[in-house]
């Protein structure tokens, strides 16, 4: 089933092995990006920013992992929900991982709404596949 709601105009799929409630979510890192500027390698950089960043992606990926896609999705993106957008507009690629045309990508955000967790869902997996992280508003336009 796809849901959609006030805050998110976007499809994204969510489904249920059991077809009852919605799977809650596993983290997968095996299409992490390969570039420093958004993996983990930026935590080597600047220490005393980068330590904050990293107990605060810890923090989330632990409360996302505590409920359901439709938790996450029922939420506007301000208020700890997902946001989406098209996987082209990502400014890096994903490791071993190709996108097709109109896909999407899942955004979360963390560290005060300051850092973001992107990635992806297959219909086949409630898996949240990290392909990066923007530590600094530069993987993706932001807008103004």
């Amino acid at each position: 089933m796809s849901i959609k709601n006030k805050h998110n105009t976007d499809k994204i799929i969510i489904k249920s092995s059991t077809g009852t409630a919605p799977e809650e979510i596993g983290f997968s890192f095996k299409h992490l990006t390969t570039n420093s500027d958004y993996n983990f390698s930026y935590f080597s950089k600047s220490k005393n920013e980068c330590l904050k960043s990293k107990a605060s992606l810890y923090d989330r990926i632990e409360e996302i992992t505590k409920s359901p896609w439709i938790h996450w999705h029922n939420l506007s993106k301000f208020n700890g929900g997902i946001e989406t957008l098209p996987a082209s507009s990502i400014k890096f690629r994903p490791d071993k991982y190709v996108f097709s045309d109109g896909d999407k990508v899942i955004v979360f955000r963390f560290n005060s709404d300051k850092c973001r967790i992107i990635g992806f869902k297959t219909e086949s997996s409630s898996n949240y596949y990290v392909i990066g992280f923007d530590f600094d508003y530069s993987a993706y336009n932001h807008g103004s």
